[in-house]
C-alpha cells in the first residue's frame, strides 16, 4: 500500500476495530490526537520498519491516535 503526504492510516475518529496490521517499509509518518481543546498533539514520529495498529488489531479495539504519513509512505499489511 503506498500512502501520499498527510494521508491517513489510522484515524482515532474510526469506529471500527483495525482489520489489518502494518509495517512501514518506507518512509516517515506521524501519530497524534485531538486534545480537549482542539489542538492537534504529535505523539511520535515513526519510521521504516516499525508496525502500525498492533495494539489496535491484537485487542480488536478502535484505533487510539492518528497515524499520517509525513511523506510518501510505503506499508505492507499483514
Amino acid at each position: 500500500m503506498k500512502l501520499v503526504h498527510n494521508e491517513p492510516l489510522l484515524e482515532s475518529y474510526m469506529e471500527k476495530n483495525a482489520e489489518q496490521l502494518f509495517m512501514l517499509v518506507k518512509g516517515k509518518a506521524t501519530v497524534s490526537y485531538v486534545a480537549e481543546n482542539g489542538k492537534k498533539l504529535i505523539v511520535s514520529f515513526m519510521q521504516a520498519f516499525e508496525l502500525l495498529g498492533d495494539m489496535e488489531y491484537i485487542k480488536q479495539m478502535d484505533a487510539l491516535h492518528t497515524v499520517e504519513a509525513a511523506s510518501e509512505v510505503h506499508l505492507i499489511g499483514i
